[in-house]
């Protein structure tokens, strides 16, 4: 989760979004505030935030408003402009903090938030940890007093406290770690020790005092050996006779020099000075965004000893990898450009928008997630708006960079508040063209199956039409004379409602209200076994659900229905009763004599000839994040051997979700933009619940069903429609073993269901043929006029 909550103090909502010491004795927090509907559905026009001791004593902070545009992002408010509900709140420790009086005490911040008729307070509970707000530091004072922020179900708290043995110097040079310590009160150590999580102690060689002064050193060459793959943590403690205490460090951060190879001195959270050790010893101390001439990022750093000299540096993300370009690594500093970008058959593309972590390669080959310096992480949650992409630069919860990417949409298109305004202008005053088309598939997240087709055969009829294609963002490749529109902006909605005919295999934008004049054709995305809509197990329970179901699928000018099967479960579960189509899915139209699309995708793939080529593709799950690998793909491709190759096709819902599977024989092709080339390059289909196995039978190629959940999936899980087994075209296996073997011998497999395929393809497949396109397209111009 990127949020971090406690339960909600109705009827008010705060939110930290950003924290750091902005001063030696300043702290200064970022939040969104306002007051929750339905109890209020305007803007908040005052807040006021303190610190509330244990004794009910107030510290009043300053607060400033300030304009944040992710605020409307982030809610689901569509009655004020959220992005005016952003504050910052600066406490004053040492103006409006007695030392006297604070030491020792909790400190709970507390917010009060009013619209300008009701006011309601609420503690500040809730908080984004991707940021500074998941990086809460300490910090001290001159004498002694050290201030702690803290998260705790009371939320953003403050413990004040006197520590016993401060450090105000240090310094790590060479194999040397000295320190200038001062201790209050009347402890008087005479020993200091630098020790481990796991109590291993390692005495400093050098100790001297002089009244409340103590210097020590430590030689970092007497530590215990240590393991590459180790992170370590050493604390320093000084001890007079039995009582040990830690060393913390005093007001201000550490400087970035205090590095050394495979060492460096830092504090925790809660101000303890520690000496870390790991394998690389490398820190960003700035990354930046560049929206010209291309969108790109700058990274810089610093680094220790060799072995953490970066030879490479990369952004990763879902199923995307984005090589950086160094620019320098000398001196223990490095910069790295990397391109948001990536290259297209024809140009370039900006980067799929998802989160990316930073990883840093060095000489032995081995690799790390790149780590934010603290002045570096107290800055991070820093969001960039362009017209290809939009970044927003953040530090994860492991400490880490991270670069999250989104659609390019501007601050004024985003969240529902927003959406709400540019959808219903769009539609004052909007006349329809004859001669323009809005397509979507998979919502946006690619461009394929049946709108694919279909738009083909409309730029085939009407070469002079305008054809607006809705994506989910830039990097969405797309055929020739398409126009992009990113979902949710404002040529989308403009587009969306000029256009006399919308053509998705989806559901449509929210927020879309289809004109008296428009056709709106819905394709569907498959014959379904698995439940859907209203027929889900609990779905007429939700009246909120039926309800939304109900409005929107009956909007829907037209519905293409591949079977008769489907016409009857698509007129129940979406309680539709319009004009439904029955034909032959457009989408497999490719399907019929489909060899030398077969070969091209082979050749695209690398796919040696004489290979049996394996298509995997199972559905997705509602438990998992995206499509599971169930069958374990690698160690099929193993067990097969080298004559076979595996083509692992993720569901669509995976595709921005899950990983790429990296195996020997293995081709993870859950990116490749349209599915029916996959299924003309396969010998056989593997699957389990997807509704493609309702397409592959056009090519009357062989089916293998790998059903290891079939009794959960059937019964408490998702629910199917008939029994797979009493019509299945192929053998259903249990286990990766059964699938192996049934592969191993396919044509006694085709042989033994040459009866029940034939009479799959009579059932679900009686209208398939090479012309579903023409026909369907026809049936939408019929509509039209």
């Amino acid at each position: 989760m990127n949020k971090e909550e406690t339960k909600d103090a109705l009827p008010a909502r705060a939110e930290l979004r950003a924290a750091a010491w902005t001063g030696a004795r300043t702290y200064t927090v970022r939040l969104w505030a306002y007051l929750l509907s339905p109890v209020s559905k305007s803007a908040t026009t005052d807040v006021q935030v303190w610190l509330q001791d244990d004794k009910g004593r107030r510290t009043t902070a300053l607060v400033r408003p300030c304009i944040e545009p992710a605020a409307n992002e982030r809610s689901s408010n569509t009655s004020f402009d959220a992005s005016t509900c952003a504050f910052e709140a600066v406490f004053d420790f040492d103006s409006h903090l007695a030392a006297a009086t604070a030491r020792g005490s909790m400190l709970t911040t507390h917010v009060a938030v009013s619209d300008g008729r009701q006011t309601h307070e609420s503690k500040l509970t809730h908080r984004y940890r991707w940021g500074s707000a998941g990086a809460l530091e300490a910090n001290g004072f001159d004498n002694g007093v050290q201030v702690v922020p803290s998260w705790s179900a009371s939320g953003l708290q403050f413990k004040v406290a006197q520590r016993i043995a401060v450090a105000h110097a240090a310094s790590l040079v060479g194999e040397e770690l000295r320190l200038w310590v001062k201790c209050s009160g009347r402890f008087t150590p005479d020993v200091a020790v630098l020790r481990d999580d796991a109590e291993r102690g390692v005495e400093a060689s050098y100790f001297k005092r002089e009244g409340n002064w103590v210097e020590i050193a430590f030689n970092t060459a007497n530590l215990p050996a240590f393991a590459a793959d180790a992170q370590e943590s050493w604390r320093i403690y000084v001890q007079a006779g039995d009582k040990s205490r830690l060393v913390h460090w005093t007001n201000g951060p550490l400087q970035a020099d205090h590095r050394e190879d495979g060492l460096v001195l830092t504090t925790g959270p809660s101000g303890v000075l520690r000496l870390d050790r790991a394998q690389h010893n490398i820190e960003a101390t700035s990354i930046d965004f560049y929206p010209l001439p291309s969108p790109h990022l700058t990274v810089s750093g610093s680094y220790a000893g060799e072995q953490s000299k970066p030879v490479g540096l990369s952004l990763d993300g879902q199923r995307t990898t984005v090589p950086g370009v160094l620019v320098t690594n000398t001196a223990g500093r490095f910069i790295f450009s990397v391109p948001l970008v990536r290259p297209l058959e024809a140009g370039t593309a900006p980067v799929p928008s998802g989160g990316y972590r930073v990883s840093v390669q060095f000489n032995d080959e081995s690799y790390d997630r790149l780590r934010p310096a603290k002045p570096l992480a107290a800055r991070l949650y820093k969001t960039h708006y362009s017209d290809s992409l939009n970044v927003r630069l953040e530090r994860s919860p492991a400490n880490e960079v991270y670069v999250n990417v989104s659609p390019p949409l501007s601050p004024s298109e985003l969240g529902e508040f927003n959406q709400r305004k540019i959808s219903s202008a769009s539609r004052d005053g909007a006349a329809l063209r004859s001669d323009c088309f809005y397509f979507e598939s998979w919502f946006g997240k690619n461009f394929s199956d049946s709108p694919l087709a279909l738009f083909n055969e409309a730029k085939r009829r009407l070469p002079d039409a305008r054809f607006y294609i809705g994506v989910a963002d830039l990097s969405v490749a797309l055929p020739a004379d398409a126009i992009p529109v990113v979902r949710n902006s404002t040529e989308s909605w403009k587009a969306l409602a000029e256009s006399k005919y919308v053509i998705t295999n989806c559901w449509a934008p929210d927020r879309y209200q289809r004109h008296p004049e428009q056709v709106l054709v819905q394709t569907w995305h498959g014959t379904p076994l698995k439940l859907l809509g209203l027929d889900r197990p609990g779905a007429r329970d939700k009246a909120g659900r039926v309800a939304k179901i109900e409005r929107d699928a009956n909007e829907w000018s037209l519905l293409v229905s591949q079977n008769p099967h489907s016409t009857e479960v698509f007129k129940r579960a979406y309680a539709y009763a319009g004009e439904i189509l029955e034909s032959g899915y457009p989408r497999n139209d490719a399907l019929f004599d489909s060899s030398d699309l077969g070969q091209q995708v082979r050749a695209s793939l690398n796919i040696p000839s004489g290979k049996t080529v394996v298509l995997y593709a199972p559905t997705w799950r509602e438990e998992s994040a995206g499509s599971p690998d169930l069958i374990q793909a690698g160690a099929m491709a193993q067990a097969l051997g080298p004559d076979f190759v595996v083509l692992l096709r993720g569901h669509s819902v995976s595709l921005r979700r899950g990983h790429d599977v990296e195996a020997d024989g293995v081709i993870d092709v859950t990116s490749f933009n349209d599915p029916s080339g996959l299924m003309a390059a396969a010998d056989v289909l593997v699957t389990d619940y997807s509704s493609i196995m309702f397409d592959f039978s056009v090519t009357g190629k062989p089916l293998v069903f790998f059903v290891p959940d079939w009794d959960f999936y059937t019964g408490a899980g998702r629910g199917v429609y008939f029994d797979l087994a009493d019509k299945a075209p192929g053998p259903l296996c249990r286990t990766r073993e059964d699938v192996i073997e049934v592969l191993r011998n396919l044509k006694e497999s085709r042989s033994i269901y040459q009866e029940p395929y034939a009479a799959w393809v009579k059932e679900f497949n009686p209208w398939d043929n090479p012309r579903s396109s023409e026909a369907v397209f026809s049936r939408i111009l019929e509509l039209g006029n």
